[in-house]
């Protein structure tokens, strides 16, 4: 009975320390590090959609290379997240964040500096190796440092940074592509990262266990990472060319596609069973809130690309709108999703509750992508601002209820890698949402072009024809390849739709989060850097 009482004591403590939790400066300036590493990817992730069209001209480039200069670097961000966050809790947080920032800083000279589309694509390819340790580690770290009940508050610095880096690098890169070149869309990174790679090793101070480089390497989980990578690969890779580059029944798209899937199944497999510490912990998907909640990421980024690269194209084309001023119209998104985050995360923080904002964000993006589907070559300003506004609303909603669905379902041990699997779900929706909504714009383009009796071949280079439209002088032909885009992005957009019509009903399977809890982590700050009684606070709680 007196043991009873003194444990019980111990908890009130504990749980009065929780609730009374606040960051001290040296947490202050590793949230705000996060952020500004956050920013730098988030804008490499869009900033080439309004320039795309020019580098492919100017590389010699086809339809379909010029598709993989953006889904290479989100291809391999995606499928290398969950080897990263492993490795992060072998090697240390910081090791892996420095060695991302300097994967993306050589990626960004190599892809500023290439003469063809081959060389092109392998900087974007490594810029998508760092992309792959920077954007989780911003919310392990958190994880690491932060409570989970006030996590949204200081979590938000990290995602407003990503948001406002998405939705704007589509202007930015409209700027440098119409008043510099299209390289310095690579060099501009260079700075960032610079700054990024001195910034790192001195704030982010976190204990890791001690032991040999030998020993750590051997903890690794080499064979279940080589799997479920190379599974990934071959399936995104699959799903991105099918009815593109290779009909859906070709040996060239059934192959990889079979191997991705029995791949992934094997290292499934291989990390239940075979490992004895396994770089994915499948007890993150035990219950089915977890798991809608990763459907709900996925589903969430898959619609949000599709938007933010077809809304570009669209406004390019069909409204003939230049790249600078394309990337203008992206703000009207973001002038309400960045808002509209900070004030969710304030709120989630102050309540504990999730589920308002996600059911919420769900409805919202549901009336929104039924309104793009009005989006024509006559509709007025004022309707899309209005359009592109709600879209916004719905993500920024969206954006911080998802991040914290799995960390809230998740053991006290596994916060960081439910952060990398939320994190995995969402960039591999991304890659999809450009890979299925490219499939399904060539094909209806196509189909639309063929009926018309027009040029099928426009298709295959989209993008490039969007230059010849614009010197058009036959109105009448114009008018009819317009008329075939117009109706190719009423397709993807209902397809966008349909997409979050699904994720709004899965997400009525997420039962009520648990926000306050003790709080658990074996990477905590360094003594000798903790210089506040509220950054003591998360550190003592191991």
């Amino acid at each position: 009975m007196y043991e009873t009482k003194i444990i019980n004591a111990e908890k009130a403590v504990e749980a009065k320390d929780e609730a009374n939790w606040k960051a001290g400066h040296r947490a202050w300036l590793i949230v705000l590090t996060l952020g500004f590493v956050s920013l730098i990817v988030a804008l490499d992730a869009t900033i080439l959609v309004t320039a795309l069209p020019t580098i492919s001209a100017n590389l010699n480039g086809s339809g379909s290379a010029s598709f993989w200069v953006g889904t290479s670097y989100l291809l391999a961000s995606s499928v290398l997240m969950p080897f990263m966050g492993s490795l992060s809790d072998i090697l240390g947080r910081r090791e892996i964040l420095s060695a991302a920032l300097f994967f993306f800083t050589v990626g960004s000279i190599v892809a500023g500096v290439s003469q063809s589309m081959d060389i092109l694509l392998l900087g974007r390819v490594l810029q998508g190796i760092g992309g792959a340790g920077i954007l989780p580690m911003t919310q392990i770290v958190l994880c690491d440092i932060v409570p989970l009940r006030f996590r949204p508050k200081y979590a938000s610095v990290s995602q407003i940074a990503w948001a406002i880096g998405s939705i704007t690098g589509p202007m930015i890169g409209g700027l440098l592509v119409q008043h510099v070149t299209w390289r310095w869309i690579f060099y501009l990174n260079l700075p960032f990262c610079g700054v990024g790679i001195v910034l790192v090793p001195f704030v982010i101070r976190l204990k890791t266990q001690k032991s040999s480089i030998t020993a750590k390497l051997g903890r690794i989980d080499w064979l279940g990472g080589l799997l479920f990578i190379g599974s990934m690969t071959a399936f995104l890779m699959a799903v991105t060319w099918g009815g593109v580059n290779h009909t859906w029944d070709s040996a060239a798209t059934l192959v990889p596609l079979l191997v991705g899937i029995a791949g992934t199944v094997l290292s499934i497999i291989w990390e239940k069973w075979g490992t004895r510490e396994p770089f994915i912990r499948l007890a993150i998907f035990s219950n089915r809130s977890a798991l809608a909640g990763y459907y709900c990421a996925m589903t969430q980024g898959l619609v949000l690309f599709i938007q933010v690269y077809y809304l570009a194209l669209f406004f390019s084309s069909v409204k003939a709108l230049s790249p600078v001023h394309t990337g203008v119209v992206m703000i009207a998104m973001s002038s309400v999703l960045v808002p509209t985050g900070v004030v969710v995360s304030l709120f989630i923080t102050r309540t504990g509750r999730i589920r308002w904002a996600l059911w919420s964000g769900w409805a919202f993006e549901i009336f929104a992508s039924g309104l793009l589907i009005l989006m024509d070559r006559s509709i007025a300003t004022w309707r899309w601002v209005l359009i592109l506004m709600t879209v916004g609303l719905g993500h920024g909603l969206l954006l911080q209820a998802l991040t914290f669905v799995p960390q809230a379902m998740a053991k006290d041990t596994d916060e960081s890698y439910a952060a990398t699997m939320y994190n995995f779900s969402r960039t591999f929706g991304m890659a999809f949402g450009v890979a299925i909504g490219g499939t399904m714009f060539q094909n209806r383009l196509k189909q639309y072009l063929a009926s018309a009796g027009l040029d099928i071949t426009i298709a295959n280079n989209a993008d490039q024809y969007v230059g010849i439209l614009e010197t058009m002088t036959n109105q009448s032909l114009r008018s009819d390849i317009l008329a075939a885009y117009e109706s190719s992005f009423r397709n993807v957009f209902e397809l966008g739709l349909a997409l979050t019509v699904l994720g709004a009903l899965v997400s009525l399977l997420i039962r009520k989060s648990v926000f306050d809890r003790k709080h658990v982590s074996k990477h905590v700050l360094e003594e000798r850097y903790t210089s506040s009684p509220q950054d003591s606070v998360s550190s003592e709680s191991v």
